[in-house]
């Protein structure tokens, strides 16, 4: 299941990407996937076996060993508490604030320089989707190669292009060649760099 089309796809399916609220401090992210080694999610409120999850329908309450479990549909907000600290992650009223401020909406064109934990990525996905795209780069070989893996797990592939690169230090170069076409022929693209702690939102519509 997409993320962008969760409201059309009520029932847990194998293939989906499915949040686990435990409590407002406890939300995992499972990959319903039966021919992983990985049957059960083990939570504080008992194990919770993933095959038993096919065709409950997103909102049930499953009964566990000490309390129960929400099974909901996953949302960038969602995906985001449920990130590991692979590296800063940026949360909701600052992704917000991003997302206001750059005057993002369908349609539009974005450079992301420093894709990191993907979160900010998420949700710049929903807000330009089903016409805009997002080109985001990291140095980070690992963490690419996790991005786009999500990427696909989360039917994002058409939405979002994840490139490995350190055009902070070195430019682009010649890392992506049609995606800085596509770049540079729009007047809606909006560019920006997020590395240490701090963000630089240039902004080319003129």
């Amino acid at each position: 299941m997409s993320f962008l089309t969760s409201s059309n796809h009520p029932t847990v399916a194998e293939g989906d990407t499915v949040m686990i609220y435990i409590d407002y401090s406890t939300i995992l992210a499972a990959q319903i996937d039966l021919s992983a080694k990985q049957s059960v999610i083990h939570t504080k409120k008992g194990p919770v076996s993933l095959k038993n999850l096919i065709g409950h329908r997103y909102g049930t309450k499953l009964t566990c060993k000490s309390g129960y479990v929400q099974i909901l549909q996953p949302t960038p907000e969602l995906w985001t508490k449920t990130l590991p600290f692979r590296t800063q992650i940026l949360y909701l009223p600052d992704i917000s604030m991003i997302v206001m401020h750059l005057d993002l909406k369908p349609g539009s064109l974005v450079g992301e320089s420093g894709t990191g934990s993907g979160s900010l990525s998420h949700a710049i996905a929903r807000t330009v989707a089903p016409s805009g795209h997002l080109y985001t780069f990291d140095y980070h070989d690992v963490r690419v190669q996790q991005a786009r893996k999500e990427v696909i797990q989360h039917g994002l592939e058409d939405i979002i292009t994840v490139q490995l690169a350190d055009v902070y230090e070195n430019g682009y170069g010649k890392v992506c060649v049609d995606c800085l076409i596509d770049l540079i022929s729009r007047r809606d693209f909006y560019f920006f760099v997020g590395k240490y702690v701090w963000i630089l939102f240039i902004e080319y519509s003129s």
